[in-house]
């Protein structure tokens, strides 16, 4: 059994671009970072430490060569070192949080994308018509944009979906609270971890809070399913 790597680690595959990795340093220093876990019985320097000393590694150039030409080699990690149980890397609860991350991601930032072009077009238009699912009004270099977005959503809902997370779950919430709690135990099955966060937010939340998780619930699925519906 090999030692997890950086890539692991961040969550990302070997040819990530630099913008990908410093994403993914971003979203879990988020999660991850001993301020924001203060008030959770949770001691969580040490991943800290180790997401930092990957990005340090993968953020430059001549170290990441270097890095990728020994990645052979087994690197033994203090926090993040994958139990015995866990049989491959893609069982890795930090790719399927990483894709529920993207797909957020990437889901508003198609929306802000057509809400800018709508505005463009309205303020050129003298009279403007709701925009369809027709994209034919958007430039080519948007569309393509779009579209690697749009692969980009199809690709995390697959792995999310393989990962066998239920929908209500992919809110960033759940998953950054999964996250914390497999990430001290690495052997535990991640879905029994959501079944956990689940009598969480039964017990805990009050019904109004309840009540409006699901409501965003709804409206993010609608989102979703608008940004998958447009054709480029």
């Amino acid at each position: 059994m090999n030692a997890q790597t950086y890539y692991d680690i961040l969550g990302v595959s070997q040819t990530a671009t630099l913008e990908e990795i410093t994403f993914a340093k971003n979203n879990l220093a988020k999660v991850y970072h001993p301020d924001v876990n203060v008030h959770c019985d949770v001691d969580t320097t040490l991943q800290m430490q180790e997401i930092l000393e990957a990005f340090q590694f993968l953020s430059d150039e001549i170290k990441r060569k270097k890095y990728d030409q020994q990645i052979s080699s087994e690197r033994v990690f203090q926090t993040f070192q994958m139990d015995s149980e866990v049989e491959q890397r893609e069982d890795s609860f930090v790719l399927l949080w990483q894709a529920a991350q993207n797909l957020h991601f990437y889901v508003s930032e198609s929306l802000r994308i057509h809400e800018e072009n709508r505005h463009l077009m309205k303020s050129g238009i003298p009279i403007f018509k709701k925009i369809s699912k027709n994209t034919t009004h958007l430039p080519t270099e948007v569309c393509q944009k779009l579209q690697h977005f749009k692969t980009e959503i199809t690709h995390s809902m697959e792995l999310l979906s393989k990962g066998n997370i239920p929908a209500p779950f992919w809110n960033l919430d759940a998953m950054n609270w999964v996250l914390i709690r497999w990430g001290q135990k690495q052997s535990t099955n991640y879905l029994t971890l959501f079944h956990r966060y689940e009598h969480y937010v039964e017990t805990t939340f009050t019904r109004k809070l309840r009540l409006k998780r699901k409501s965003e619930h709804r409206h993010f699925c609608n989102q979703l399913t608008k940004v998958l519906s447009y054709n480029y």
